[in-house]
């Protein structure tokens, strides 16, 4: 088999949210300056825009990774870390939506007690999702507005791979093309048995 490369894929969805609420933070301003003849309301809301959607820029562009699969190994580099993971060390690779990758966080970082918990979420985040470029909306600064939107789009159901290594990490992978991902890694581990 030659090698193949899978490319993340990129989901604007915190900027999308951020674009839709800038028409009725326009209003409010024009409401705002036509009651008290002052444009620096105006000038303070659009400064607020501006500051959101380039936060929400940042948040979407994220991390752009690239996972090469081989015959042998699969390799996982985000442009700063590379990952190298021996074929005969991966368990198996399964599509799965945004609402059960959250719900396979929870279950996995409940424990010990509630800051212990948190403290281990938040590391447990940070690494299973190193390699993956979409928001699973456990850090989206839109109070839940983009989750819930996000989670009902139909690009987002069974868009994130999670990769189950034999040593117990797991990894969630954003491929642009996550079923040709997923296959063509069950496939291999399945000849290597």
């Amino acid at each position: 088999m030659k090698v193949r490369k899978f490319r993340t894929r990129r989901m604007w969805s915190n900027t999308l949210l951020m674009l839709w609420l800038i028409p009725f933070a326009v209003l409010i301003g024009a409401i705002a300056v036509a009651l008290t003849d002052s444009l620096l309301a105006l000038v303070g809301i659009a400064a607020v825009a501006f500051i959101g959607v380039s936060i929400a820029l940042f948040r979407d562009i994220g991390n752009r990774s690239t996972y090469i699969v081989g015959t042998e190994k699969l390799i996982l580099h985000d442009g700063r870390n590379k990952l190298t993971v021996p074929m005969s060390e991966l368990v198996d690779a399964s599509m799965i939506n945004r609402m059960a990758a959250r719900e396979y966080i929870r279950s996995k970082s409940s424990g010990e007690g509630k800051s212990a918990s948190r403290m281990k979420a938040s590391d447990l985040i940070k690494d299973l999702t190193r390699f993956c470029s979409v928001d699973l909306g456990l850090t989206t600064f839109t109070f839940g507005m983009g989750r819930s939107m996000i989670d009902k789009m139909p690009q987002s159901k069974n868009d994130l791979v999670l990769l189950r290594l034999r040593s117990g990490k797991d990894y969630f992978l954003s491929p642009i093309d996550n079923v040709e991902l997923a296959t063509t890694i069950n496939r291999l581990i399945g000849q290597m048995h």
